[in-house]
């Protein structure tokens, strides 16, 4: 998924500004994540956690914008899809303690979500 997800085009256009290319795999592009992180927490971060592309950009390039929600990350377009989106984080953190409080290992927890 989240290969899938950094060769969107959109995406890739805008990982390229922070020189990531084309043919990078996935591999190659967290090596370069990981290496960027050694200066700066990198905003191109969002794309690799899944953050629409558009709420990544405007944070990026139009910092002076005000944000319509903030949870999981600062929105700025869809207030009602990042709505479900956040709902569905909160469950999922819910299920995780309640596995982990049954003695789950975090090995079986992947398994369980």
């Amino acid at each position: 998924m989240l290969e899938t997800s950094i060769k969107c085009q959109k995406n890739i256009d805008f990982l390229n500004r922070f020189g990531y290319t084309n043919e990078m795999d996935l591999n190659q592009c967290l090596c370069h994540l990981s290496k960027r992180f050694q200066k700066i927490c990198p905003h191109e971060i969002g794309v690799f956690l899944g953050y629409p592309i558009e709420d990544v950009i405007t944070f990026v390039d139009c910092p002076s914008i005000k944000c319509k929600m903030i949870g999981y990350w600062k929105v700025y377009h869809d207030v009602e899809n990042a709505k479900v989106i956040f709902n569905r984080y909160d469950l999922i953190k819910k299920k995780i303690r309640r596995l982990i409080l049954k003695g789950y290992k975090p090995t079986q927890l992947i398994l369980n979500v």
